[in-house]
C-alpha cells in the first residue's frame, strides 16, 4: 500500500511540472546505459535542443523507478529514485556541476 501511495504522489508531482516552451529552458531525462543510470540535462534555445551535461547517478537496478521533479523548490529539476516495494528511496539534488546524492 505504501508503494502505491508513494508512486501516485510522485506521478502527481511530476505531472504538474511545466512543459518546455519556446523560450530558453532545460529539462532532465534519465536513461540506462552500460549498466548505469545517467541523468542527462537538456537545453532548448531558439527551438534547438542540445545536451548540456550528463551525470552517472548509480548502477542500474531493475527494482528502482526514476522521476525528475524539483524536490527542494530551488527551481532546478532533481532526480528521485524509489522502489515499488517502499524499501528504497534516493534523491539527487541538482547543482551547477551536475547532481549530488542526498544522504
Amino acid at each position: 500500500m505504501l508503494s502505491f501511495i508513494l508512486s501516485a504522489m510522485i506521478q502527481l508531482i511530476s505531472s504538474s511540472a511545466a512543459a518546455p516552451a519556446h523560450y530558453p529552458a532545460h529539462f532532465v531525462r534519465t536513461e540506462v546505459a552500460h549498466g548505469s543510470v545517467w541523468a542527462d540535462v537538456w537545453e532548448t534555445h531558439a527551438g534547438q535542443l542540445s545536451m548540456r551535461a550528463t551525470t552517472r547517478l548509480r548502477a542500474a537496478d531493475p527494482r528502482l523507478r526514476f522521476v525528475t521533479v524539483d524536490v527542494d523548490g530551488d527551481g532546478r529539476t532533481d532526480v528521485v529514485a524509489y522502489a515499488l516495494d517502499g524499501r528504497e528511496l534516493q534523491v539527487w539534488r541538482a547543482t551547477d556541476d551536475g547532481f549530488t546524492a542526498l544522504q
